[in-house]
């Protein structure tokens, strides 16, 4: 009976054993063929970045106040003080923001044994990647005093949009707007920079006429920061103007600023960007602001100074003359243009233009005691981000609402330029291959000939050859003609002279 029982046993197990194994067969092709959704989901796509807890040390103090993100406190880093920075994860970058907007002020970043130096393109806000890649310590070195404002440090991964990469300022740009305060080119220009800058990525630069970084450094922080939202990646210029006095009247402008230097001015950034279109404010000051007003005379000067060698030398000579294809004023009655800032954004999730401004316009916190908003009414007089007017043109008037119209871009021209250098390239190759072609059959041509010539001398050659032959073979045949009878007749007479002797002889004996 146990024997019975001990077959059934291992029957049974042999039956049970077989589906497991199946079933554990397929499991294992199926992990093989079908990895985690969580790597699925992630194929081609780049991890997001995130900020990290971060501690700052000067020596053995914690410096908690770099880290608080808050424009309005900042330390005093003296020259030669590091900063030591560790995080719990690796850090892939870190991200500055000074108070003090130095020129050519540079720091050093070092981790991994490697070291990166910053500061060159005098970024207010500036982003450094990690040297010798992530890492969960980094020193910081200043070679002057410095102000910094806070620090930020991020893991590995695309950045969160709030994080500024800047580029340098433009070498040549398709578009040039020129504002007054740091908050103005977001009232009444933020729907050119959303349109073009940030949708539709023209180089656009930005410049403005007052500089904030002693009266107000908030506000120069604030005009990175709307910028930055709409969209512009090219860092801002500002002219060497510090003072903000409200002024009710051009004429008044005037007693507070040098209308002369601030044309002077103009005239430079137009000379170095080369712009194709200058966008500014409105000549009557939008809501009646001098210094507006002011700004938007010293534009209308300056494109005309522009391309007057003798007008300001020093930039002529430094960046030569230009002359402005197309220049718009906000609110210029003639020539209208009405930008359509309801059209959804790609680059702003999909918001329209009043929106992305009017979000840009909220970075600037300093100014929300103030009456100020955007709007792209017409009702609302100033405050109509889509109403333009060509005040200039070189190429002809718009027949659409598009400042573009007539104009090719920068990137354009580059790359017609690059295409007409391809195909340059391709036909001097073309020539080139032509010309060793015809080369080639020539030399052809000409060996072919030269074995044609050959042969016909070489037939020509054989020819006379074989007339020499035949005249020796004649002559020779000729004289054997003549020879041999006269040898058979001397040799028969021969004979028959020896034969008469013989019988001579026998006769005698």
């Amino acid at each position: 009976m146990r024997k019975h029982s001990d077959s059934f046993i291992s029957v049974m197990s042999r039956a049970l054993l077989l589906p497991l194994l199946a079933a554990a067969l397929l499991c294992a092709l199926f992990t093989v063929a079908a990895p985690p959704a969580t790597l699925t989901s992630r194929a081609g796509q780049q991890d997001t970045a995130t900020e990290l807890a971060l501690n700052v040390q000067a020596g053995d103090n914690n410096v908690p106040q770099l880290t608080d993100d808050d424009y309005l406190t900042f330390v005093n880093v003296p020259a030669g003080q590091t900063l030591t920075l560790t995080a719990e994860e690796p850090m892939a970058g870190i991200y500055i923001e000074w108070a003090d907007p130095k020129e050519h002020t540079l720091w050093t970043l070092e981790a991994n044994g490697e070291s990166y130096t910053g500061g060159s393109n005098d970024f207010l806000h500036e982003y450094a990647v990690m040297p010798g890649g992530s890492a969960p310590e980094c020193q910081i070195t200043l070679e002057e005093d410095r102000i910094i404002c806070n620090i930020h440090a991020y893991s590995a991964g695309e950045l969160p949009a709030d994080v500024q990469v800047w580029e340098p300022a433009l070498a040549r740009a398709d578009i040039l707007a020129i504002a007054t305060h740091a908050d103005d080119e977001l009232l009444y220009l933020g729907g050119v920079l959303a349109t073009y800058a940030g949708e539709q990525k023209l180089r656009v630069q930005v410049a403005h006429m007052v500089n904030f970084r002693i009266a107000e450094p908030i506000r120069e922080h604030e005009k990175l920061d709307g910028l930055w939202t709409v969209g512009v990646r090219a860092y801002p210029v500002t002219f060497p103007i510090e003072n903000d006095d409200y002024s009710e009247s051009i004429a008044q402008a005037e007693r507070q600023y040098d209308r002369d230097a601030v044309t002077g001015h103009v005239t430079e950034i137009i000379r170095r960007f080369q712009p194709l279109i200058v966008v500014t404010q409105a000549f009557n000051g939008e809501y009646g602001h001098g210094a507006h007003m002011l700004l938007a005379a010293a534009v209308a000067d300056a494109l005309e100074e522009a391309p007057d060698a003798t007008k300001r030398p020093e930039s002529a000579a430094q960046y030569g003359v230009y002359d402005v294809p197309k220049a718009y004023f906000h609110l210029y009655e003639e020539n209208k243009i009405y930008l359509d800032m309801r059209a959804p954004l790609s680059f702003a999730g999909g918001k329209n233009a009043l929106e992305i401004v009017t979000e840009a316009f909220g970075k600037h916190v300093s100014q929300t005691y103030t009456r100020f908003y955007v709007s792209d009414e017409t009702a609302q007089e100033h405050r109509n981000i889509a109403d333009f007017g060509l005040y200039r043109t070189l190429v002809g008037t718009d027949t659409t609402p598009d400042m573009t119209e007539h104009i090719t871009t920068y990137a354009e021209q580059e790359r017609i330029a690059l295409e007409e250098a391809q195909a340059r390239e391709e036909e001097q190759r073309r020539q080139e291959e032509e010309a060793a072609k015809a080369e080639a059959e020539a030399a052809q041509h000409a060996l072919e000939k030269e074995e044609a010539e050959n042969a016909i001398r070489e037939e020509e050659e054989l020819r006379q050859d074989s007339g020499r032959t035949g005249l020796i073979i004649g002559v020779t045949v000729g004289v054997l003609v003549l020879i041999i009878p006269l040898v058979i007749s001397n040799t028969v007479r021969w004979t028959d002279a020896k034969k008469r002797r013989s019988r001579r002889n026998r006769r005698h004996r």
